[in-house]
């Protein structure tokens, strides 16, 4: 009879008795995996696909390797109280697997709530047993108010060795505990416990992907908590110790393999909100972890979003910063990044990591540590949500686009034809530059109100707004005439929208001034119809003015990354830069996989492109799809001999 070395588990009698005598409990299960999947107790999985038997502790174990899948009924568990305990191996040392997601067990409702999880965290060397109930607007409310609160590391695993994970749940006594190997390395206080349960239990991968790559030897669920008195000790003096620089999967970056460089937009505030996302007890490792996994996963350079709508995420002297002022109103809620994967947000983080660290500091401490190159990420026309009323553009509205009638203004949308706008947003660049950063990147994408963003209207942003004072003056001495009077679609309205671009190119030139005096790059992202005064529904980036010119180093085009770029490139004459952007994202795995393998796919069949940047690491990170995204699409491309030089 087999008997785990954890005085927790229970031989088979003595487990059967407890089925027999748990009163209103559900089966539990006890599964050897002796050449089947099948529970002692007759249950069966609901799915079991590609599992390998291979020699275990005792008799044999089931390898769980990508991609394999094994699930058991939800209701094996007892939502009140219960105990899992299982027997792991994996054939290299686990710190081998630091970059991985290994998921042990893994359990969700439909809505996204009541979950459970035993997983070791990518880019760590931790184990954690995390627990949320089915309340509140986001993914339940997490066990101690915190989803890291059981987490133990780091794990120091020799290849081929077994392992004896305990995670064991009590509702009453408001108890959880983590146990390796007999010992409590971690342990909360609550009761949230899941309240209700879906229909599957996935052992050995996260619904389907994060596989634990190694085998389980004996997993048993048992109806009721085994709490432990003994002592906790912690397995190590710290959760989270420096990351050794990062090897390259590929053996180099994209960039190096292909000629064209991989780019990652880190929306920091969409990442540091999520309440399962970043553990705030050490800020600085978290950064430095996100820095090690977009190195690891192949990435060349990493935009680091300064811009937080009318605040930003840096320390700053010259503009507003992201602090508690600014998502006051935001005090207590939490809700879905429907955008980003689902990830459960609570604004206020943003602000709470602004007190541990500077996060563009760490960002290009760590980024130069694991060999990426970090640039500041500014987006020019979006200076309105978490404003507080001392930002530069609530104080002073009249700098905002201003409708034909002079009455209305779209928040947060500055006219540069005013040198006072230009000359803060550059007091912005030179203090960005003082950061040992590469570049800065600037950036058309905006959540100002502009007209037709919420709800239809007659109005057109590029037509309507923007009559500002120093506009209409240019205009009026150019064209001698006044363009609130230009009717629709007739020339002179059209004029009017490529004047104001013009303003905002006299921005770029003082932009890469700055730039180029600090040894730093200048990239500007505009599209096809951001480019082009006829199809603009919002602002103009003068894409042909800007090439010829030469007033960036890099113009980065959205939207497909196979686009015909030809124009582009030869207006740029082989001085600047073209790429792509594309967005990847998602509600989930299943959305953002496919997309990021598509479009990387895109880049690097194009033969015009010098590289693209993908909107956002949230959806990579969450997901946990680097592997199947990225490198298997690499790989590929490689494999077929499709690599070119750059252009």
């Amino acid at each position: 009879m087999r008997v785990f070395t954890s005085t927790a588990l229970l031989g088979t009698s003595m487990f059967a008795a407890l089925m027999g005598t748990a009163a209103n409990a559900p089966p539990g299960m006890r599964v050897v995996f002796d050449g089947s999947p099948v529970a002692s107790n007759g249950i069966k999985p609901t799915q079991a696909e590609g599992l390998r038997f291979v020699t275990g502790a005792e008799g044999k174990a089931a390898a769980i390797e990508r991609p394999a899948v094994l699930a058991y009924p939800a209701s094996v568990l007892n939502l009140d109280a219960f105990t899992i305990t299982l027997r792991v191996r994996h054939d290299v040392p686990i710190k081998d697997l630091f970059y991985r997601r290994l998921t042990y067990v893994y359990h969700e409702t439909e809505d996204l709530k009541n979950r459970l999880a035993i997983v070791k965290r990518a880019g760590t060397d931790c184990l954690m047993f995390a627990l949320s109930n089915g309340t509140g607007r986001a993914k339940g409310d997490d066990f101690g108010g915190d989803w890291f609160s059981m987490t133990a590391g780091p794990l120091d695993w020799a290849a081929g060795s077994w392992h004896t994970i305990t995670a064991t749940a009590d509702r009453k006594a408001g108890r959880a505990q983590l146990l390796v190997d007999g010992r409590k390395v971690a342990e909360a206080e609550g009761t949230e416990l899941p309240d209700e349960l879906g229909t599957k239990l996935w052992v050995g991968s996260e619904m389907g992907h994060s596989w634990m790559r190694g085998a389980i030897d004996e997993l048993v669920i048992e109806p009721v908590s085994r709490l432990s008195d003994a002592p906790l000790t912690p397995l190590g003096d710290t959760l989270y110790p420096p990351i050794a620089p990062a090897p390259r999967l590929l053996g180099s970056s994209v960039g190096t393999l292909t000629g064209k460089a991989l780019a990652m937009n880190l929306d920091f505030f969409d990442l540091c909100i999520g309440l399962d996302a970043w553990d705030m007890r050490d800020c600085e490792r978290e950064m430095e972890r996100l820095m090690a996994m977009t190195a690891h996963y192949g990435f060349d350079r990493l935009y680091y979003r300064i811009s937080v709508c009318g605040a930003v995420a840096n320390h700053t002297t010259v503009m507003t910063p992201a602090d508690h002022r600014a998502f006051e109103k935001y005090r207590g809620r939490r809700g879905l990044d429907t955008c980003c994967a689902n990830i459960p947000s609570a604004h206020t983080r943003m602000a709470d990591v602004m007190e541990r660290i500077d996060p563009l500091a760490e960002s290009a401490k760590y980024g130069r540590k694991h060999g990426l190159q970090i640039y500041a990420w500014v987006t020019s026309w979006d200076s309105m949500f978490y404003a507080t009323p001392d930002e530069f553009f609530q104080k002073h509205p009249e700098f905002t686009w201003v409708s034909r009638d002079g009455k209305r203004h779209i928040p947060g949308v500055p006219c540069y034809a005013y040198p006072a706008v230009r000359e803060y947003r550059l007091a912005q660049i030179r203090e960005l530059l003082a950061h040992d950063i590469a570049g800065i990147i600037l950036s058309p994408r905006s959540h100002s109100p502009w007209p037709g963003r919420n709800k239809p209207s007659d109005e057109i942003g590029s037509r309507d707004f923007g009559y500002n004072a120093p506009v209409i003056d240019e205009y009026t001495r150019r064209y001698g005439s006044d363009p609130r009077e230009a009717k629709r679609d007739s020339l002179e309205e059209l004029r009017f929208v490529a004047l104001k671009a013009e303003f905002f190119n006299q921005f770029l030139r003082d932009a890469k001034a700055e730039c180029d005096r600090a040894g730093a790059r200048l990239i500007m992202v505009t599209s096809e119809s951001i480019s082009d005064p006829i199809r603009a529904d919002r602002m103009v980036v003068d894409a042909d003015g800007i090439l010829r010119e030469g007033l960036v180093h890099e113009l980065c085009f959205m939207g497909r990354t196979n686009a015909d770029l030809a124009k582009w490139r030869t207006l740029g004459d082989g001085k600047i830069t073209v790429s792509t952007w594309a967005s990847i994202h998602g509600t989930s795995y299943d959305e953002c996989m496919p997309r990021m393998r598509t479009r990387l796919k895109g880049m690097l069949e194009n033969p015009l492109s010098a590289g693209s940047t993908f909107h956002e690491m949230a959806n990579l990170i969450y997901t946990d799809c680097w592997e199947e995204a990225i490198v298997d699409t690499v790989e590929t491309h490689l494999q077929a001999g499709q690599t070119s030089a750059e252009p």
